[in-house]
């Protein structure tokens, strides 16, 4: 509906239907404009998807030579690690809320036990793995994860 003052009076016009998709269709090619992205020049080129369980060689834009070398394969959204010191294991982090092992290059199929409950919608989850400086005397590990309570998603230690 269109209205308009004329000669004192309001008159007013009913539009018709399809003058209203000419907004709609504006909004949709602007939405499709704002989802484009263009390619910065100096960003670097994204590592393939599943990449092989061989090493692989990678050179940044900026001549930096990588090589991406697979410890362990079956992990779900691995998210931290921790190197133990025997020189050979690492525990590693699962955003769902698992810990695991890796010795010598080998996921131990059993996950750590007595892990917290842990929030894991979104980017929450177990988060990150840390040794206490003194873990070969004390044998401390912390974990940092989100968990629900009555102020919401925190993050927790």
């Amino acid at each position: 509906m269109v209205a308009w003052l004329s000669g004192g009076r309001v008159k007013r016009r009913r539009l018709p239907a399809w003058l209203l998709t000419i907004p709609i269709f504006a909004v949709v090619a602007l939405l499709g404009k704002a989802q484009t992205t263009e390619r910065r020049p100096d960003a670097v080129a994204p590592v393939p998807r599943g990449l092989s369980d061989k090493p692989v060689a990678l050179v940044t834009e900026d001549g930096l030579r990588l090589r991406v070398v697979p410890i362990a394969t079956g992990l779900s959204h691995p998210w931290g690690m921790a190197f133990l010191p025997d020189g050979g294991s690492m525990l590693v982090t699962e955003r769902p809320g698992r810990l695991r092992i890796i010795r010598d290059g080998v996921l131990d199929p059993t996950p750590i036990a007595g892990v917290p409950k842990v929030n894991s919608v979104y980017l929450g989850g177990l988060d990150d793995v840390a040794l206490h400086p003194d873990f070969t005397k004390n044998q401390y590990v912390y974990l940092s994860y989100a968990k629900s309570g009555d102020r919401g998603v925190t993050l927790a230690v």
